[in-house]
């Protein structure tokens, strides 16, 4: 077996799920932290270079020892690897806004009548009702929920009180 084989390197670079890394079958979109090291070293790389090209600059300039030059290095490169842990989920792509925000409920700022501005989570937001059946507006202060959201636009439905659905008539 190949360390490439190993550590799942082939897979990886081929782009095909990594049945072997894990040892649990996990697929490459279940291991967010692959795509987030790809990234992180992507990001670090310039400065990392940067941090090269000056030390080499100063090591003729200055006459700065070889052993400073590596151990400056070495530290740059030894703070990426801590670091990492405390900020990979940062260099993870944006996860839906959306996919959060349904189901929550939502207070009217104003009327919707069809669009308008909530708050959810205690953030203003711009929304637009969808109406069922020619429901009335939502007025101000009155309580919906987000069905889903179209940009920076939430869509969603007023929130039904108990006492304001419709009985079904005897005939």
């Amino acid at each position: 077996m190949l360390v490439g084989e190993t550590f799942g390197i082939e897979d990886f670079r081929l782009g095909v799920e990594d049945e072997g890394f894990s040892g649990e079958g996990m697929s490459r979109e279940k291991q967010p932290w692959r795509r987030a090291i790809r990234r992180y070293l992507l990001f670090q790389l310039p400065g990392l270079v940067a941090l090269l090209l000056l030390l080499l600059f100063l090591r003729n300039w200055i006459n700065l020892p070889p052993w400073a030059v590596w151990g400056i290095l070495a530290a740059w490169i030894a703070k990426d690897v801590l670091f990492f842990p405390f900020v990979w989920r940062s260099y993870l792509p944006p996860s839906g806004e959306d996919d959060r925000l349904i189901g929550e409920s939502g207070l009217c700022k104003e009327r919707l009548d069809p669009s308008g501005y909530v708050s959810v989570r205690g953030e203003l937001w711009r929304a637009e009702l969808k109406r069922d059946g020619g429901t009335r507006p939502a007025l101000k202060g009155e309580r919906v929920v987000v069905v889903g959201m179209r940009g920076l636009t939430l869509l969603v439905r007023r929130k039904e009180d108990p006492g304001e659905r419709q009985q079904p008539r005897a005939e």
